[in-house]
């Protein structure tokens, strides 16, 4: 009885890390690495919705969005740390499943954007990568993403705030 127990339990571990997107796995990978930071976004929490200036939105926006999870090169990461980060979340991100939407490159600085559609026409994932000399970031969104809300001009102005307006540089 014990080893079948064992081997139902097998075969639902196996299933279930199976059915996790690239993207998924990477994270969970990079999590481990010392170089990295991994934070959560409580979507939930009074300060998302504060911080974010999302008054009017944070209710339809915490209905598509499961989770929000930023992955960066702290100080302890060397400029190879962060070229085999980059290598790696690209790797995931070739995955045909996987739409690159945006990719910007200027003075040193890859800033990539992209999407894991489903059928219904929602995105089930959203990821920015942006990797150069002195970082490596990963952003990455899971839900069921409607883009004319998750990329409104309302969200955006709201998570500019201050800077509403004014030119980045």
């Amino acid at each position: 009885m014990k080893a079948f127990t064992f081997i139902v339990m097998a075969v639902f571990m196996m299933t279930a890390y199976a059915q996790k997107s690239p993207v998924e796995k990477f994270i969970k990978k990079q999590s481990k690495a010392d170089y990295i930071k991994v934070e959560e976004i409580d979507i939930n929490s009074k300060e998302f919705t504060a911080e974010m200036k999302l008054d009017g939105k944070a209710e339809e926006i915490r209905a598509q969005v499961e989770m929000i999870k930023i992955l960066t090169s702290d100080s302890t990461a060397t400029t190879s740390d962060k070229v085999k980060f980059m290598e790696k979340a690209k790797d995931a991100l070739e995955d045909e499943r996987y739409t690159e939407l945006a990719v910007v490159k200027s003075d040193g600085d890859d800033v990539g954007l992209y999407a894991y559609p489903m059928d219904d026409g929602l995105i089930r994932e959203m990821v920015v990568l942006v990797g150069g000399d002195d970082n490596a970031l990963l952003v990455y969104m899971k839900g069921k993403l409607d883009m004319s809300t998750a990329l409104s001009s309302e969200l955006f102005s709201g998570m500019l705030g201050a800077n509403k307006g004014k030119d980045c540089d």
